[in-house]
């Protein structure tokens, strides 16, 4: 349930709460840790219940964001590794998804409240019993777990797998330099969603990574070529002789005078203007006042996805305040249960990974090493208001669930029907693919994780096979 803007999340805890605490985490840290053994519940069992949780007291923030986060394979394998499950909330949350995943025979609920004690001890902070909002919760441990992964390490290389980055750069369109003005991590990527009656995630994506083109911006690269044409045609004035390429042994402690040493200066701001930080380097003050202000150029200002994550968490911001109020933004969003996105890492041309999102089977991927294609495993709703409301969570079964199905159907049709689980705390039921993808006025956060390429594979051949089935039929 999403709290009113002046609601916290965390509030500071009183010395006897704080000792409450830290009991609750001793006794979850030091409990036996959770052993699943799956022969011990049958086929239809398995593909029938998961574990729910029980949400006393408003906790239906927590609880959708805990069932999200055991959708995830990827991050249950990561938090299994020696290098971060000696960390309290890495355990912790181990514990937790372990716990979640258990195959079982009948309805069965957990709490919450065990994981979140470790996540109180460790802000040595309360969490408040009113309504939350699930991504503010879903961010906070999601940026706890990133701090442990890096005190596991001395050096920046690496990280976790739900982490990604992206990067801010400008290119003029008349000297074409491009430079990166910011690179910023994310552990959930937020998307705004325009007031409007209905959209698509690939649009939200689109315009998150379209180019902008910005007239009159004065580039200092196109500046200091302009300069370097005006010292030039100095020399040229006076019969002088000044070598194009030879700048290397140009010195940079003293600028020369133009009027004085008009070949020095030209070779000065040559080198200046051929340096790959053309566009952003400090100058000497003598040189930024020489600069021509009346060079003008267009330049295209742009984000572009750099760090691809194993995981990808995105939250849809459906927030809208006026001024006065903030209230919620019911616009339609269009799911897809798999998405592809392109990476700018080693792509000369920024230009390349703008906004080529594409809506896609997992087949369709190239094997290019900079595009990753996504599916759909998780997904967070909110029915209500901005400040009043229930969170619920659609969790994809996991394969020994659906193969199961499918057994007991006699083939590949009943698994696609209901591949899935909602959870609406201690309450599951089994739904299909196409109610999940319905969501499309309520969903507030999806979890995505990579396509193994043998899966990739197999349905880039299925989808062939059946392209040329319907191309026989006309």
């Amino acid at each position: 349930m999403p709290a009113a803007a002046n609601s916290r999340l965390i509030c500071i805890a009183t010395a006897v709460a704080s000792l409450a605490v830290s009991a609750a985490a001793y006794l979850l840290f030091y409990s036996p840790a959770v052993i699943r053994n799956d022969d011990d519940v049958d086929d239809e069992q398995r593909q029938r219940y998961t574990v729910g949780l029980h949400n006393p007291s408003n906790d239906c923030f927590a609880n959708s964001v805990l069932q999200a986060l055991s959708s995830s394979s990827v991050l249950e394998s990561y938090l299994a590794t020696d290098r971060v499950r000696q960390y309290k909330l890495s355990s912790a949350l181990l514990i937790m998804i372990s716990d979640l995943n258990t195959p079982i025979r009948y309805a069965r609920a957990s709490s919450p409240w065990p994981f979140l004690h470790v996540l109180e001890s460790i802000f040595k902070s309360r969490i408040s019993r009113t309504q939350h909002d699930a991504h503010e919760l879903m961010h906070l441990i999601l940026q706890t777990l990133t701090d442990e992964y890096a005190a596991t390490t001395t050096t920046t290389a690496g990280a976790p797998p739900f982490e990604g980055s992206t990067l801010d750069s400008i290119t003029c369109q008349q000297c074409f330099r491009t430079t990166t003005t910011s690179r910023c991590k994310f552990v959930v990527l937020t998307l705004p969603v325009p007031q409007q009656s209905s959209t698509t995630v690939q649009d939200l994506l689109a315009k998150l990574l379209a180019p902008e083109y910005v007239t009159g911006y004065g580039c200092q690269s196109c500046r200091l070529a302009a300069l370097a044409g005006t010292a030039r045609r100095v020399v040229q004035a006076r019969n002088l002789q000044a070598d194009d390429d030879d700048d290397d042994d140009v010195g940079v402690d003293v600028v020369p005078k133009l009027a004085g040493d008009p070949v020095g200066y030209y070779k000065y701001v040559c080198k200046l203007a051929n340096s790959a930080a053309s566009m952003t380097a400090d100058l000497p003050a003598e040189i930024e006042h020489d600069l021509p202000r009346t060079v003008r150029s267009t330049i295209v200002r742009q984000t572009s996805l750099h760090d691809l994550p194993g995981l990808l968490i995105v939250q849809l911001s459906r927030s809208i305040f006026d001024g006065h109020a903030s209230s919620r933004n019911d616009c339609a969003v269009q799911v897809s249960e798999f998405i592809t996105l392109y990476s700018s890492a080693g792509v000369s041309s920024l230009l390349y990974s703008a906004a080529t999102t594409t809506t896609t089977t997992a087949g369709d991927d190239d094997g290019l090493a900079n595009k990753k294609t996504y599916r759909l495993v998780g997904m967070i709703r909110h029915s209500g208001t901005h400040s009043a409301g229930h969170y619920e969570c659609y969790k994809r079964k996991p394969p020994q669930a659906s193969t199961a199905t499918e057994r007991l159907a006699g083939g590949p049709q009943q698994p696609r029907q209901r591949q899935w689980w909602r959870i609406s705390d201690e309450k599951v039921w089994q739904v299909s693919t196409s109610e999940v993808l319905k969501q499309t006025g309520t969903a507030y956060m999806l979890v995505y994780e990579t396509v193994p390429i043998a899966q990739q594979q197999r349905r880039r051949r299925k989808t062939t096979k059946q392209r040329q089935q319907d191309l026989n039929k006309i």
